[in-house]
């Protein structure tokens, strides 16, 4: 060792490292800048796959109509159950002391898809009568299930 500069090495220019190699506070490396750009889009194609999946596999609220004719009068109870393809089902139970209004309206949450109504109607001499009805979800405006409770004659 002379003690001397090496003359390859100004003393003045500063050394600066490829931006791949500059350490960060932990010692490892930053991703040179075609990794982060690719791995945001890996990030927001998934994050679009998941959200597609969900929002179709999600229940939507669906306004339901039972028609029931001349007989809604004399309906004092409607049992509905809905069905799928993979026999999900959903029960809505309604009750009236002075006979069903005509429709019978209110809302279900259900999965998109086909779906399939079985309605019970107890008339006031306790007497059942049974309909069905097919629908699919979701549904241009409110599902109008005409099951034939009105000119059934059971």
């Amino acid at each position: 060792m002379t003690g001397r500069p090496d003359p390859s090495h100004e003393p003045d220019a500063p050394v600066v490292a490829p931006p791949c190699a500059r350490p960060s506070g932990t010692g490892a490396t930053a991703p040179p800048p075609w990794r982060r750009r690719v791995a945001a889009l890996v990030l927001a194609a998934g994050v679009a796959v998941v959200t597609l999946t969900l929002h179709r596999a999600w229940r939507r609220p669906t306004d339901v109509h039972v028609y029931l004719g001349e007989t809604a009068p004399q309906v004092v109870g409607l049992h509905l159950t809905y069905v799928d393809r993979e026999g999900a089902a959903h029960v809505a139970r309604m009750h009236w002391s002075r006979g069903a209004p005509d429709p019978v309206r209110h809302r279900v949450a259900l999965q998109p898809g086909r779906w399939e109504a079985h309605v019970s109607a107890t008339l006031r001499d306790g007497s059942v009568r049974h309909g069905r009805g097919a629908f699919d979800v979701p549904a241009d405006g409110p599902v109008e299930l005409r099951t034939g409770l009105a000119t059934a004659p059971w």
